[in-house]
């Protein structure tokens, strides 16, 4: 199916270019994409494979997968054949679904009594498999399936006559270490090294804002929250309107989200449903027969059961097997819903309520002089009646002229992955800015105050006697804008011992430091800095503060030695710049020690960061975000002042957060 977009929020790119959107979910993934000549039409893949139906067109695909019982590494069926053979092949079990979430584990209490998690983790054990080993098999899948559905249409050869670029969404609410582990997933699933990250109700914005802007009659200044409501997240950004005509627009409150997605309203029916005709008899029914009940439930009754139940229909669901009951409306295996409206209303109710608390946190920090202020739903749980009913009445309201609109888009399911081709295809993003929804900064060793009054640790340096304190350097703050392509950069320093006879590189370590916190705190308690793995297994930082790796990088040691002067001084603890030196020596040769400068940059991107180190004026080192992922791997590009070169090194680090 093609969907036409609005052609001014975005510049062509050349012919050559293909971009294809890749939306990897909970309980659904889907995959769209574009040419640069046809950047307004959009194709959206809907002809996924489904055994129970010979013409099946849907906008998303199952994820899940399933492996064969004799050879348990072997993968055997993925999406809608996932789940419909797993219940009718004995040679399959599962099917494994969900296990997004086990990518960062969600921190909500329900997730650790969830059912479907449970056996999730009991199916990894049995088959010996891993998170990452079942994510790489289903987006391995996707990407074989999207591409042979590409040579249908673009030719076998489209790899080689196009420039494809993948935009691949993720949860706003995953941490840095999830990130980079999701694009190493990626790559190991074969996904095209030009493949970038986006987060996800970024994505849905940029599909549907346009259009929501224009219907609501929104003016410059005005403000929109978009509540990407989906499977197992729920992600929220408040955007200022900056412009319309183009469409121009600014993240005006730090986002949020939350594991509070429609898969736990799921679970809540099922264990409803479960109650209602007794444990021992629902035990006893066909897995099959639930699967098939529970998607009567998740494409009937979750998307059009209403808050005020006036025109609430047939609300029903079957269950092949289930023994008669009246008084409880089961009839031919049949349960009437109608008969259970509160009990119903009150499993909505739950998961809406969670969804209303992030709204109002963000609609709290919107100023009370922006005239009018707009709720846009997106995701597959936002095509819900329920919650856009329940959040109409908690929100919608007119006073002294302003008030607060509540959207829903008409194509909320496919937003997200529709967006994240129509930015893979911008030249100019209608998106200005973001804000940081973390803090990011570099541990470093200031010569000590002693007007802190003990408030920081303190040392003194090996070398030169000299007191100092851990403190930390915050390059961005939580809340700071993120403009793509902004740089921050700070001037650091570093003493170095250079000898007459030495040559070659000298190599060092930045740490680079993520917190979470409002205010971070200015300094470290775990004294001297690690300069090796083993000593930052035992480094203490602050409790607030994460570790996300480190910065390597290299510097010509005749370059410091030819542009540095040499420090001097009277004793290894009183060094000045004017003062002869005494420095300690080594047996037959003098030691120089030189104190030189360099910077610290950031360069910011939606999803992914670039840290580099620059001295005089040329790189000295970068890395994209090296994020620490359990057992994945990271690549250092080391620049050399003539030349550069990539080194591959093993990150067997544990996962932070």
């Amino acid at each position: 199916m093609w969907f036409h977009t609005d052609a001014q929020m975005m510049s062509p790119t050349p012919p050559t270019d293909l971009v294809i959107g890749i939306d990897f979910g909970t309980t659904h993934s889907g995959v769209a994409w574009a040419t640069g000549d046809r950047p307004e039409s959009i194709q959206v893949i809907s002809n996924w494979i489904d055994p129970s139906s010979a013409n099946r067109t849907s906008h998303k695909v199952p994820t899940a997968v399933t492996y064969d019982k004799a050879h348990p590494h072997s993968l055997v069926s993925w999406g809608f054949n996932a789940i419909r053979r797993s219940y009718h092949e004995e040679h399959e079990e599962g099917p494994f679904t969900w296990f997004k979430l086990l990518l960062q584990r969600p921190e909500n209490p329900e997730s650790k009594e969830n059912s479907e998690l449970k056996t999730l983790e009991h199916l990894m054990k049995k088959f010996g498999k891993n998170v990452q080993d079942i994510t790489v098999d289903f987006l391995r899948c996707l990407w074989d399936y999207t591409k042979k559905q590409l040579q249908f249409i673009l030719g076998e050869d489209f790899m080689h006559r196009f420039s494809v670029r993948v935009i691949l969404t993720i949860p706003a609410v995953w941490k840095p270490a999830t990130i980079i582990m999701m694009k190493d997933l990626a790559k190991k699933a074969g996904l095209p090294e030009n493949t970038d990250l986006l987060p996800e109700p970024e994505a849905a914005a940029i599909a549907v804002l346009g259009r929501a802007a224009r219907r609501a009659l929104l003016q410059a200044e005005d403000v929109i929250t978009v509540c990407d409501a989906g499977g197992g997240t729920c992600d929220l950004i408040t955007y200022e309107i900056l412009s319309l005509n183009p469409l121009r627009v600014k993240e005006s409150v730090t986002g949020e989200g939350g594991f509070c997605g429609s898969v736990y309203l799921d679970k809540d029916f099922e264990a409803f449903i479960r109650n209602m005709v007794g444990h021992e008899q629902y035990d006893k029914l066909k897995e099959g027969d639930k699967k098939y009940m529970m998607g009567m439930f998740e494409l009937g009754v979750k998307p059009s059961f209403q808050y005020d139940n006036k025109e609430n229909g047939r609300l029903i669901v079957d269950l092949r097997g289930v023994q008669d009951d009246s008084k409880k409306g089961i009839v031919n295996d049949t349960i009437k819903l109608k008969q259970h409206l509160e009990e119903l209303k009150a499993l909505f109710e739950t998961a809406c309520k969670k969804i209303e608390v992030l709204v109002e946190n963000q609609l709290r920090c919107v100023s009370e002089d922006v005239r009018n202020k707009a709720i846009l739903l997106v995701g597959g749980f936002g095509q819900s009646t329920y919650l856009f009913q329940h959040l109409e009445k908690k929100f919608k309201k007119t006073t002294r002229g302003k008030s607060t609109i509540i959207l829903r888009d008409e194509e909320a399911w496919s937003a997200v992955v529709r967006g994240a081709t129509m930015w893979g295809l911008e030249k100019n993003h209608m998106i200005e800015s973001r804000k940081a929804r973390y803090s990011y900064g570099i541990a470093k060793t200031p010569e000590y105050d002693p007007h802190e009054g003990g408030r920081r640790s303190s040392r003194t340096d090996s070398i030169l006697g000299l007191h100092e304190s851990t403190s930390i350097k915050w390059l961005l703050r939580k809340g700071d804008e993120i403009m793509d392509g902004r740089k921050v950069k700070i001037e650091e320093q570093r003493i170095v011992h250079t000898g007459l006879l030495d040559f070659g590189s000298r190599r060092f370590l930045d740490w680079f430091l993520y917190c979470d916190a409002d205010k971070p705190p200015e300094y470290c308690t775990g004294g001297t800095l690690p300069s090796s793995y083993e000593a930052y297994i035992a480094y203490k930082f602050p409790a607030e503060v994460q570790p996300l790796g480190y910065l390597p990088w290299e510097v010509d040691i005749k370059r410091i030695r030819w542009h540095e002067k040499r420090i001097k001084g009277d004793s290894p603890s009183e060094t000045s710049s004017t003062k002869e030196s005494t420095l300690p020596a080594l047996p037959g040769m003098g030691k120089r020690y030189r104190e030189f400068k360099y910077t610290v940059e950031l360069k910011l991107g939606p999803a992914i960061m670039e840290l580099g180190s620059v001295y005089r004026g040329k790189r000295a080192g970068m890395v994209e975000m090296p994020y620490l992922s359990e057992g994945g791997e990271v690549e250092f590009k080391w620049v050399r002042p003539k030349s550069s070169f990539v080194r591959r090194m093993t990150n067997s680090w544990a996962q932070i957060g």
